[in-house]
């Protein structure tokens, strides 16, 4: 658990080279290392323009003569200082093509490195780092920061305890919108991302396209790439650099990949999702819903998992929770004591009234399907039928003793809960209309009604029909209920 607590003698003496003023990523390296004090930030070299830079650092609290021109000269001056004094660790943030070289001259002053994605752009790069790194006792972390969510850890346990079985298809994207437009020709901040000498040899896939594929490593752990083909395009004319790219892999072991990397997608913030297939069945997680991750098995609903508190063991073992069957289960206890809180209220001679206007109701809706009024039209009937028993034993029963009448209609109603639970049920969510409901979209009635939300939100409208009836034949009652009652708790449970 992180709670702000001190887990060292003293913050980590702290630098950045690059993310100063009109950076894109600098404050959040900044935000996320100094909210615990973890981290001080004692020194940098924070733009290219070293005025700019330096009057960029002083307005964050660094002292003048630690605001350096470029990162030679920090890593330089400040191997001078006394190691109590000199800085621990510094970050890199600056355009693509040149983390290899600062990263390298960083671990060869003997500092560690959080460096920005991606590392470098070669195998050889990326293992001489490698080696520098083992070599001193240092480390070199990269800022795949989307990897932290909890539910990726939950898939990652999911595929290693065998709840996907045999991995087939892993599917990768990370496609935004925020350049389908030529916005480096007006934005500093972007145009480096489109020149080759500062981004290196890629825009979307060392710049975003790096991203998924480190989740999916995280992911499954046997992740290793045989063979692949690519296709890149810049559909701004004057990028020298891709817009747009699809990767398609062979991996070890058998199994597939695609990863579509973007800039272009119009409308799409983020769009980062990664998808894995296995012979059983599969998950698939989205960061802009980073505490769910969706789980779905052949011929089963879809189980929604979401962030919880345990250590994620599996499915079964905590971490994540499946939303959908424990509220489905809700749902239904809800409904059933619903119903009988209805029926022991309004089966008397006006509640018994209302409820047979609602067969006559529910009629008048002709959205529906031909298919789909032959239904409901049979549902209606069996409903009318059980209201009418409903009514006669009213009649029956007020002419004897209120006492045990009274007694006799809950006896009744509960013996024929179950039947009218099933009818309500069964009704299409597009009938809520008639009783003053929104209505929804066929796909939305469609989800709606296989997540087993159906019963309750009719119940609900027939609540609040049934309140409004009331309401209107008797102007004079008094606001206190069972139907005022039981409302808002039908709404909390929704």
């Amino acid at each position: 658990m992180i709670n702000g607590e001190k887990v060292l003698n003293h913050p980590i003496r702290w630098a950045m080279v690059g993310g100063g003023r009109g950076s894109q990523i600098g404050y959040i390296h900044r935000s996320a290392a100094l909210r615990d004090r973890s981290f001080e930030l004692v020194a940098g070299a924070f733009d290219i323009n070293p005025e700019r830079g330096k009057d960029f650092g002083i307005q964050l609290g660094v002292a003048p003569e630690r605001c350096y021109p470029d990162y030679k000269t920090m890593l330089m001056e400040e191997a001078k200082r006394s190691p109590e004094d000199r800085i621990e660790a510094v970050t890199i943030a600056v355009p693509n093509g040149l983390h290899y070289a600062v990263c390298k001259a960083v671990l060869e002053a003997g500092f560690h490195a959080v460096c920005e994605k991606p590392l470098c752009f070669t195998t050889e790069q990326a293992e001489e780092l490698v080696h520098l790194a083992d070599s001193k006792g240092l480390v070199v972390g990269v800022t795949y920061g989307y990897s932290g969510h909890q539910l990726i850890e939950q898939a990652r346990q999911m595929v290693l305890h065998g709840d996907l079985g045999e991995i087939r298809l892993i599917k990768m994207q990370f496609p935004f919108g925020a350049y389908n437009t030529a916005v480096e020709e007006t934005n500093a901040a972007a145009r480096w991302r489109m020149d080759p000498a500062k981004a290196g040899p890629s825009f979307v896939l060392g710049d975003v396209g790096t991203h998924p594929l480190f989740l999916a490593e995280t992911m499954v752990p046997d992740f290793e790439i045989e063979n692949l083909m690519c296709t890149t395009k810049s559909f701004i004319p004057t990028r020298k650099l891709e817009d747009n790219a699809f990767v398609i892999m062979n991996l070890k072991g058998g199994a597939q990949a695609t990863c579509w990397a973007s800039a272009i997608n119009c409308g799409a913030l983020h769009g980062q999702k990664v998808r894995i297939v296995g012979s059983k069945a599969s998950v698939e997680w989205y960061d802009e819903r980073p505490n769910q991750l969706t789980y779905e098995i052949e011929g089963e609903p879809v189980r929604i998992l979401e962030r919880g508190g345990g250590a994620p063991l599996g499915l079964h073992g905590g971490g994540a929770r499946a939303v959908s069957g424990a509220v489905y289960l809700r749902l239904i206890v809800n409904a059933v004591r619903i119903l009988r809180a209805v029926a022991a209220q309004e089966l008397s001679e006006r509640g018994g009234r209302l409820l047979r206007a609602l067969p006559a109701v529910c009629r008048r809706d002709q959205q529906h399907e031909r298919r789909g009024r032959q239904r409901d039209g049979r549902i209606v009937q069996r409903l009318r039928h059980q209201i009418a028993q409903y009514g006669a034993q009213c009649r029956e029963h007020e002419r004897r003793d209120p006492e045990i009448r009274l007694a006799a209609v809950r006896r009744r109603v509960g013996e024929r809960l179950c039947a009218l639970r099933v009818a309500l049920g069964g009704l299409a969510l597009g009938q809520t209309d008639a009783l003053g409901g929104e209505g929804l979209s066929p796909g939305a009635q469609q989800r709606e009604i296989y997540q087993g939300a159906a019963p309750v939100l009719f119940l609900q409208q027939l609540v609040r029909f049934l309140d409004r009836q009331r309401q209107a034949n008797r102007p004079r009652q008094r606001k206190f209920g069972l139907i005022h009652a039981i409302t808002p708790r039908v709404d909390r449970n929704s």
